[in-house]
């Protein structure tokens, strides 16, 4: 390897540099050219230093998108126009010791999103981060991890995904036990906590027992201190309707759900709670039977309140069903042994309930270690290694998700070769065997009688 460098360069160095390489049996010459640019001239200098020019370059272009190894450049990234969705939920309750960290972790898509916003609330309250209170989202990948847990962090945590396009909610129950040094819970079960425990006391020493009107002085009729929120969901969308109940210590409140003034009947789609003084109703994959006025009807022994919200079902549209943007192309030449690359391009790109399937003439895919398939990013590819005869016939690639599917379809044909391939991978060395074999057959006896004295 022979190297000059140059340091400090000036602009007298500029010019032609020839290197000559000498031997007893000759000699061999490069050379090059430097260009330095003008003394304060500002910005990157942006002339191709290929031999070939700008022609040059093209042609690297042509050839980069001819192998599929072309990167999407940053103005060809679809813009997202989807509405939030959580791929995984919370879970739907935590439980935690005192003094111990709450670690609540989901989920959501667009992950590419960056005007995607996550909000956290605790019993219907915006959760402030802090020191000890932390909210993270990488990648699709939300996180909360409240350090130090006490009594007053237990309750219903929500977390809300907002873009302009819509929002999604989940939401999970989280518990909190103190134990003491032998590893039992110490803490009151009683309504009314550890003034409760000291009344009863204070009864069980006077040896008589509180009256009825004495335990029921303090109780209050149910009241919904917040509204629901009428809502406008699309086919297998999922709803969230949530309101604070008071008073939040009454464990005697039941709730009663109804559906066009009729009992709600139960089912698998529906989540209910009520804990901490929130009321939840959740409804999963949204269909026209669930569209309606929906009353949640909260009672005591003292009274009870009503809150309502109007659910309006619509069609979902296809404007979000798969498209492919590109073709699969056909391969017609192939030979034994060769392999075979398709590929295509999908949107939507951030959908992550799309599904891609590969048919071979019109059966499925058989699985076999020669068979690679891709789906990432809107980008679709299958590579088959080692292609014969057998691989001959129609490649069908489909995608599918919940508001409908499309097709793309390619032919490949693979030619067999019968009997032993007697051409020469390599030629040129060919021809030097048959050389070294004329010369080895001129140095015997035999062969220097045939070329003679």
């Amino acid at each position: 390897m022979v190297r000059l460098e140059i340091r400090d360069v000036l602009q007298k160095d500029a010019g032609m540099f020839k290197v000559t390489a000498t031997n007893v049996q000759g000699s061999a010459s490069s050379s090059g050219t430097l260009k330095l640019l003008a003394e304060g001239s500002e910005g990157v200098n942006t002339t191709s230093l290929h031999p070939s020019g700008k022609s040059g370059l093209q042609a690297i272009e042509k050839m980069d998108f001819a192998t599929g190894i072309k990167l999407q450049d940053d103005e060809e990234v679809e813009p997202v126009t989807d509405k939030p969705i959580f791929t995984t939920d919370l879970p739907a309750e935590f439980h935690v010791i005192a003094d111990e960290a709450i670690q609540l972790e989901c989920k959501v898509e667009p992950k590419t999103d960056s005007n995607l916003r996550i909000d956290w609330y605790h019993n219907g309250v915006p959760l402030k981060t802090g020191t000890r209170v932390k909210a993270t989202m990488e990648f699709g990948f939300v996180n909360l991890q409240i350090n130090d847990v006490t009594e007053r962090d237990q309750g219903i945590y929500t977390c809300k995904a907002v873009n302009k396009f819509g929002d999604a909610t989940t939401f999970t129950k989280v518990m909190c036990s103190s134990l003491n040094a032998a590893g039992v819970d110490a803490s009151t079960m009683h309504p009314r906590g550890v003034e409760g425990l000291e009344s009863i006391s204070k009864v069980e020493a006077r040896g008589l027992l509180p009256d009825d009107e004495e335990v029921e002085e303090k109780k209050l009729a149910p009241k919904f201190t917040t509204a629901f929120s009428d809502s406008e969901l699309e086919q297998g969308a999922i709803g969230h309707f949530e309101v604070k109940l008071e008073p939040l210590d009454d464990s005697d409140i039941t709730l009663e759900w109804m559906l066009n003034g009729k009992p709600l009947a139960e089912s698998s789609r529906f989540k209910k709670v009520h804990a901490f003084g929130m009321v939840i109703f959740e409804i999963m994959g949204v269909r026209k039977s669930d569209e309606g006025k929906y009353s949640c009807i909260a009672r005591n022994k003292v009274g009870k309140d009503e809150a309502t919200f109007q659910l309006k079902y619509s069609k979902s549209s296809n404007k979000h069903a798969p498209k492919f943007t590109t073709q699969l192309k056909d391969i017609t030449n192939l030979k034994d042994g060769m392999s075979a690359h398709f590929e295509c391009r999908v949107t939507p790109t951030n959908d992550p309930k799309l599904k891609v399937e590969w048919k071979f003439n019109g059966q499925p895919m058989p699985n076999s270690s020669r068979i690679k398939t891709v789906s990432d990013f809107g980008f679709v590819m299958l590579d088959i290694a080692g292609t014969d005869s057998k691989d001959s016939g129609e490649y069908i690639c489909t995608a599918t998700n919940k508001f409908g599917s499309d097709t793309t379809r390619a032919i490949l044909r693979c030619e067999g070769s019968g009997g032993v391939f007697y051409d020469s991978i390599h030629p040129e060395s060919l021809s030097k065997i048959k050389s070294l074999e004329i010369d080895e057959r001129a140095a015997g006896e035999d062969g220097a009688k045939e070329v003679g004295p």
